[in-house]
Protein backbone atom coordinates (compact mmCIF):
# COMPACT_ATOMS: atom_id res chain seq x y z
CA UNK A 1 0.00 0.00 0.00
CA UNK A 2 0.94 3.40 -1.00
CA UNK A 3 0.14 6.93 0.54
CA UNK A 4 0.08 10.05 -1.25
CA UNK A 5 -0.87 13.50 -1.17
CA UNK A 6 -1.51 15.90 -4.01
CA UNK A 7 -2.62 19.38 -4.52
CA UNK A 8 -3.62 21.82 -7.02
CA UNK A 9 -4.41 25.22 -7.33
CA UNK A 10 -6.52 27.19 -9.27
CA UNK A 11 -7.37 31.11 -9.72
CA UNK A 12 -10.91 31.27 -11.19
CA UNK A 13 -11.85 35.11 -12.45
CA UNK A 14 -15.13 34.95 -10.57
CA UNK A 15 -16.68 35.58 -7.42
CA UNK A 16 -16.90 33.12 -4.44
CA UNK A 17 -19.91 32.84 -4.59
CA UNK A 18 -20.34 32.12 -8.60
CA UNK A 19 -17.05 29.20 -8.23
CA UNK A 20 -18.57 27.28 -4.92
CA UNK A 21 -21.92 27.21 -6.82
CA UNK A 22 -20.50 25.19 -10.05
CA UNK A 23 -17.98 23.49 -7.89
CA UNK A 24 -20.83 22.40 -5.69
CA UNK A 25 -23.13 21.05 -8.30
CA UNK A 26 -21.43 17.53 -8.77
CA UNK A 27 -22.85 17.22 -12.06
CA UNK A 28 -20.15 20.05 -13.43
CA UNK A 29 -17.31 16.96 -13.13
CA UNK A 30 -18.87 15.66 -16.47
CA UNK A 31 -17.85 18.91 -18.33
CA UNK A 32 -14.98 19.73 -16.70
CA UNK A 33 -13.21 16.47 -16.43
CA UNK A 34 -11.51 15.21 -19.96
CA UNK A 35 -10.14 12.38 -19.18
CA UNK A 36 -11.39 9.54 -17.97
CA UNK A 37 -15.19 10.70 -19.40
CA UNK A 38 -17.77 11.28 -16.03
CA UNK A 39 -21.16 10.28 -16.05
CA UNK A 40 -22.43 11.43 -12.63
CA UNK A 41 -25.51 10.15 -10.44
CA UNK A 42 -26.30 12.56 -7.79
CA UNK A 43 -28.78 15.03 -5.63
CA UNK A 44 -27.36 17.65 -7.11
CA UNK A 45 -26.54 19.20 -3.27
CA UNK A 46 -23.63 19.42 -1.57
CA UNK A 47 -24.53 18.78 2.33
CA UNK A 48 -22.94 16.57 4.40
CA UNK A 49 -24.34 13.20 4.02
CA UNK A 50 -25.10 13.82 0.34
CA UNK A 51 -23.93 10.63 -2.12
CA UNK A 52 -22.35 10.72 -5.12
CA UNK A 53 -22.03 7.44 -7.55
CA UNK A 54 -19.33 8.28 -10.66
CA UNK A 55 -19.47 6.06 -13.79
CA UNK A 56 -15.59 6.53 -15.41
CA UNK A 57 -14.98 5.49 -18.76
CA UNK A 58 -11.30 4.75 -19.88
CA UNK A 59 -12.07 3.70 -23.28
CA UNK A 60 -14.19 -0.05 -23.20
CA UNK A 61 -13.55 -0.21 -19.72
CA UNK A 62 -16.07 1.70 -17.33
CA UNK A 63 -15.53 1.56 -13.42
CA UNK A 64 -17.81 3.23 -10.68
CA UNK A 65 -16.40 5.07 -7.78
CA UNK A 66 -18.96 6.04 -4.89
CA UNK A 67 -18.20 9.16 -2.56
CA UNK A 68 -19.79 10.86 0.23
CA UNK A 69 -20.06 14.23 0.98
CA UNK A 70 -18.05 14.35 4.81
CA UNK A 71 -18.07 17.89 5.55
CA UNK A 72 -19.35 21.67 4.49
CA UNK A 73 -18.44 25.07 5.22
CA UNK A 74 -20.30 26.91 2.41
CA UNK A 75 -18.88 29.01 0.95
CA UNK A 76 -15.44 28.33 2.11
CA UNK A 77 -15.27 24.74 1.97
CA UNK A 78 -16.61 20.74 1.69
CA UNK A 79 -14.66 17.32 1.54
CA UNK A 80 -15.56 14.49 0.17
CA UNK A 81 -14.49 10.97 0.73
CA UNK A 82 -13.70 7.45 -1.08
CA UNK A 83 -16.78 4.86 -0.20
CA UNK A 84 -16.36 2.46 -3.31
CA UNK A 85 -13.10 3.27 -5.06
CA UNK A 86 -11.92 1.90 -8.28
CA UNK A 87 -8.20 0.26 -8.59
CA UNK A 88 -5.91 1.61 -7.80
CA UNK A 89 -7.24 3.89 -4.92
CA UNK A 90 -7.58 1.85 -1.50
CA UNK A 91 -8.71 5.40 0.00
CA UNK A 92 -9.36 8.65 -0.89
CA UNK A 93 -10.09 12.25 0.80
CA UNK A 94 -10.72 15.25 -1.07
CA UNK A 95 -10.81 18.44 0.43
CA UNK A 96 -12.17 21.47 -1.38
CA UNK A 97 -11.30 25.14 -0.21
CA UNK A 98 -12.66 28.48 -1.75
CA UNK A 99 -10.33 31.90 -0.55
CA UNK A 100 -11.74 35.28 -1.58
CA UNK A 101 -9.12 36.98 -3.81
CA UNK A 102 -11.18 40.43 -4.49
CA UNK A 103 -12.49 40.08 -8.06
CA UNK A 104 -11.36 36.32 -8.75
CA UNK A 105 -11.96 33.00 -6.21
CA UNK A 106 -8.72 30.35 -5.12
CA UNK A 107 -9.54 27.17 -5.39
CA UNK A 108 -7.40 24.88 -3.56
CA UNK A 109 -8.06 21.21 -3.53
CA UNK A 110 -6.02 18.74 -1.13
CA UNK A 111 -6.36 14.93 -1.75
CA UNK A 112 -5.12 12.61 0.76
CA UNK A 113 -5.13 9.00 -1.02
CA UNK A 114 -3.76 5.43 -0.53
CA UNK A 115 -3.62 3.49 -3.52
CA UNK A 116 -1.92 -0.48 -4.71
CA UNK A 117 0.25 1.46 -7.16
CA UNK A 118 3.37 3.94 -6.12
CA UNK A 119 1.85 7.37 -4.87
CA UNK A 120 4.12 8.96 -8.00
CA UNK A 121 2.21 6.94 -10.16
CA UNK A 122 -1.40 8.29 -8.73
CA UNK A 123 0.04 12.18 -9.23
CA UNK A 124 1.13 11.70 -12.55
CA UNK A 125 -2.29 10.93 -13.41
CA UNK A 126 -4.05 13.71 -11.37
CA UNK A 127 -1.52 16.05 -12.74
CA UNK A 128 -2.76 15.81 -15.71
CA UNK A 129 -6.69 15.52 -14.93
CA UNK A 130 -6.25 18.72 -12.73
CA UNK A 131 -4.54 20.68 -15.23
CA UNK A 132 -6.89 20.21 -17.93
CA UNK A 133 -9.79 20.80 -15.36
CA UNK A 134 -8.15 24.43 -14.71
CA UNK A 135 -8.05 25.18 -18.33
CA UNK A 136 -11.52 24.26 -18.30
CA UNK A 137 -12.79 26.35 -15.48
CA UNK A 138 -10.71 28.98 -16.06
CA UNK A 139 -12.05 28.85 -19.74
CA UNK A 140 -15.70 28.37 -18.61
CA UNK A 141 -15.48 31.70 -16.36
CA UNK A 142 -13.45 34.32 -18.65
CA UNK A 143 -16.03 33.41 -21.41
CA UNK A 144 -19.55 33.85 -19.03
CA UNK A 145 -17.33 37.02 -17.55
CA UNK A 146 -17.23 38.43 -21.17
CA UNK A 147 -20.86 37.43 -21.71
CA UNK A 148 -22.65 39.09 -18.65
CA UNK A 149 -20.00 42.20 -18.92
CA UNK A 150 -21.18 42.65 -23.06
CA UNK A 151 -25.18 43.86 -21.69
Amino acid sequence: MFKGVFEAQTVVPASREEVWNYFGDPVQLEEMTEFPEVEVESSGKTEAGAEIRLYLYFGIWKTVWDSVITYVDAPNAFQDEGKKLPFPFISWKHTHTFQELGPLTGVHDYIEFESVVPAWMVKCFLNGMFKNRKAFVVKQFSTENKRSSAF
